[in-house]
């Protein structure tokens, strides 16, 4: 459905789903990207390793991160990715949020860790279901 709005409505429109979870094939944890890219007519299906990522990636270019990385550093990468994409002009939604979510065998957690520079903006024209959270979050940054 979506590789057919793609060819018939946006050629240029690159689409990109990260599913994460328990696979009873497997008997792990799995991480699955199915890539849609700019002027591609097939879906890239990829599993991702163990580790971290950053979605939505640069076109299947992006590696894992480093397996461990405290909030502050992750939050410095996401601002880069955020401001290489605008700078180089990708069609990518990266903004308003940043959310850490963290999946194990017993658990999936998430929490905000930070907010791309135009939270503000895209929070007032199109709202955002985070809002009291964000609040939170930023009176917490400003206590500490």
């Amino acid at each position: 459905m979506i590789l057919a709005h793609k060819l018939d409505d946006d050629p240029a429109l690159t689409v990109e789903t990260t599913v994460m979870g328990w696979s009873d094939e497997a008997g792990d944890l799995v991480a699955y990207r199915w890539e849609v890219l700019d002027g591609a007519k097939a879906v890239t299906f990829r599993t991702l390793p163990r580790g971290m990522h950053l979605a939505p990636g640069f076109n299947t270019a992006s590696s894992s991160m480093p397996p461990v990385m405290d909030d502050a550093r992750l939050v410095r990468v996401a601002l880069a990715q955020h401001a290489t994409a605008r700078r180089m002009q990708y069609n990518m939604c990266i903004g308003g949020v940043m959310h850490v979510t963290e999946i194990t065998a017993d658990s999936v957690s998430q929490r905000i860790v930070g907010t791309y520079p135009d939270y503000d903006q895209h929070a007032e024209e199109f709202g955002c279901p985070n809002a009291e959270a964000v609040a939170a979050f930023r009176t917490q940054q400003e206590i500490n």
